[in-house]
């Protein structure tokens, strides 16, 4: 796994947190040979996988190397943004909740998620986020 460390991504150096196991067979007649495992954790489970099987140090190498690449490549992710119609009913019993707190997030819901100048449309995800910057930085300022 690659690292998230904020001051390696803008030096693009790249830090990886890998785990091997190593396992060197000696053999008195030629030069030894090793097996490589890495260490991986998914989800409760952990397991050791191999990535080379006996082989000379100048053929175990690369098959780190290869390691290192395929947890190099970047991931990409989508970014879904709730539908007003998935949060209407929530903002309502907030509403209807009678306590000023619950009031006070329902009104701040309702305003990322729907245009003051048009009630009935809602707002792109662009300005909705934009909106949320700017809420953001009223909390920080201690103006909300």
């Amino acid at each position: 796994m690659t690292s998230d460390n904020a001051e390696a991504a803008a030096s693009e150096n790249r830090e990886f947190d890998v785990h091997l196991h190593v396992l060197e067979h000696g053999n008195v007649s030629a030069a030894p040979c090793y097996t490589i495992g890495i260490w991986e954790r998914s989800g409760k489970t952990a397991g050791l996988r191999a990535i080379c099987h006996m082989r000379p140090l100048r053929e175990a190498l690369p098959a780190i190397a290869k390691e290192f690449y395929k947890r190099a490549q970047p991931q990409s992710f989508d970014i879904k943004y709730p539908k007003w119609s998935e949060i209407a009913e929530l903002v309502k019993h907030l509403h209807a909740h009678g306590v000023s707190d619950s009031g006070s997030a329902a009104d701040i819901l309702q305003a990322v998620f729907m245009s003051k100048s048009e009630p009935n449309k809602c707002r792109s995800p662009a300005r909705t986020m934009a909106y949320l910057e700017t809420v953001r930085t009223r909390i920080i300022k201690g103006q909300v």
